[in-house]
């Protein structure tokens, strides 16, 4: 009896698990498909980025400001996470209400701020695809010349020896 019981508690406790696994399965689709953007219009978001002053601390190009805000575009973020940030931000940023900007217009600059930052041009001019230099989103903070001495110097440094060659890490 006492195991039929036991035996019962672990079938029970099993499909508890599964079905739960099934649940948070669920949950986690349905959370993706709500984190797809909206449509949102290009040129009306790059006009609202521009009028709401997001440009003031983010920069025409979203890439950040010494002193102000940080790098915003290409989004980093999901939708979702892009209007929580804008409604409940951290740092300097003032939290910005739907009554002030809707999510409507939210989607109008998240569509612009995706589309800073892709071309189809490939490397810059001048520069070799897979090198260092040439990059236009770190030129600010460390010239072009600058990545290439510390590209050298990382390929400059040996290789470690394999794991297997260290008697320590085979014990």
């Amino acid at each position: 009896m006492k195991r039929s019981l036991a035996s019962f508690i672990c079938i029970i406790s099993v499909a508890l698990w599964s079905f739960s696994s099934l649940l948070g399965a669920a949950a986690q689709t349905d959370k993706k498909s709500d984190d797809a953007a909206p449509a949102g219009n290009v040129e009306k978001g790059k006009a609202s980025f521009s009028s709401r002053n997001c440009a003031t601390c983010h920069g025409s190009d979203a890439q950040g400001k010494e002193g102000g805000g940080p790098r915003i575009g290409p989004p980093p973020r999901a939708w979702a996470d892009f209007v929580q940030y804008v409604r409940m931000p951290t740092g300097d940023m003032p939290p910005v209400s739907a009554q002030r900007v809707p999510d409507s217009e939210l989607a109008d600059i998240y569509a612009y701020l995706s589309t800073l930052g892709s071309s189809a041009a490939g490397p810059a001019a001048g520069s070799a695809a897979g090198s260092p230099a040439g990059s236009t989103a770190t030129s600010k903070v460390v010239s072009d010349s600058d990545i290439a001495d510390i590209f050298a110097y990382l390929h400059s440094v040996p290789i470690p020896p394999p794991v297997k060659s260290i008697p320590l890490l085979n014990q």
